[in-house]
């Protein structure tokens, strides 16, 4: 989750396309889909249908959640120190 928070704040508040998430993320399309729908419930992140075939779909984070970037970006890099520790132990 962080990870997907920490692309949507660091683009500036600017919408992106679920194609684009997926290929900077890296992450299996169903995993992505069933985490942006949990974020958007939770109000984290904004779904804008465009319309057409296939469904063009766009992501950002809305307006009121752009401050915490530095925020996030902090609990992303802790996220990513303990992931380092945890592979560095096995």
């Amino acid at each position: 989750m962080t990870d997907i928070l920490f692309v949507l704040t660091h683009e500036g508040g600017r919408p992106m396309r679920f194609t684009a998430l997926q290929r900077r993320l890296g992450l299996h399309p169903k995993l992505l889909t069933s985490t942006l729908r949990d974020l958007e419930v939770l109000g984290l992140v904004s779904r804008r249908n465009l319309g057409g075939f296939p469904p063009k779909i766009e992501y950002s984070v809305p307006e009121r959640w752009l401050p915490m970037a530095g925020p996030i970006e902090s609990l992303h890099e802790l996220w990513e120190e303990a992931q380092d520790l945890g592979s560095s132990d096995a």
